[in-house]
């Protein structure tokens, strides 16, 4: 356990220290809430906080998932460390694990941001449940976190991983429902939002902080854990398996 208390801590230090994520930690969500600011600013302050406060904490969140955690395989694999990662005597598995995390710890630094910035233009005070946010945030968290340990395995075995990446960046900003309501999307799109983890987090905090049950979204979270889990570890075996037929982890 210490080792991935190690390895968080780490990660961290290493993600503030490129150049890349600084700006998606720090200026992105200022930008991000200036523009659903803008957008927003004359809405009700219901439509305000679904699709400013929380949308924009969304979007943050979710580059953040993108471009560290789900790219870091991939990240090291350029760099030529790779290799290195894989040959040392701790669990590889865990040693993802624990980059996710902590890179999805980092992840609520710009939702604060944000949260900061919309404050200062529009301020709006809530009563939060905090064992309910609680709740949707651990879930939140894991699910995250097996989100970027599975597409981290798949986008270091694909060698379009940027394009991979930066088509479900915005499109996923669209179709989660996070900067409009997905009413104003053609029907199958509204069903196939269903079907992405980024849909549910952003409705279950959205039920909570407008006082709503959330007992379905806490239900499909789950349901998205176990299947992320599963996957996961059986593209780890895929990997592992790429990884010893071709005898080279660096040029897959």
């Amino acid at each position: 356990m210490n080792e991935v208390f190690v390895n968080i801590k780490y990660q961290i230090y290493s993600t503030f220290s490129r150049t890349i994520f600084k700006f998606i930690l720090f200026i992105q969500p200022i930008l991000h809430s200036f523009i659903l600011y803008m957008i927003y600013k004359n809405s009700s302050n219901e439509v305000f906080l679904d699709y400013a406060f929380i949308g924009t904490g969304m979007m943050s969140f979710w580059t953040v998932v993108l471009f560290s955690s789900a790219s870091d395989l991939e990240r090291e694999r350029l760099e030529g460390t790779l290799a290195n990662l894989f040959i040392t005597p701790q669990n590889f598995f865990k040693l993802i694990l624990s980059k996710a995390i902590g890179n999805i710890l980092l992840g609520f630094i710009p939702i604060l941001i944000s949260i900061i910035v919309l404050f200062y233009f529009r301020p709006i005070y809530i009563n939060i449940n905090i064992f309910k946010m609680s709740i949707i945030i651990l879930l939140g968290i894991i699910t995250f976190v097996l989100f970027s340990t599975l597409f981290a395995f798949a986008f270091t075995i694909s060698r379009n991983t940027r394009l991979l990446i930066n088509n479900l960046e915005y499109p996923l900003y669209i179709l989660s429902g996070i900067v409009f309501p997905i009413t104003e999307l053609p029907y199958p799109l509204q069903i196939l939002s269903k079907f992405f983890p980024l849909y549910w987090v952003n409705k279950a905090v959205r039920e909570v902080i407008n006082n709503k049950s959330i007992e379905k979204s806490v239900l499909v979270l789950i349901f998205f854990i176990v299947i992320y889990l599963i996957i996961s570890k059986k593209m780890f075996k895929v990997f592992i398996k790429k990884i010893k037929i071709k005898g080279s982890i660096e040029v897959m």
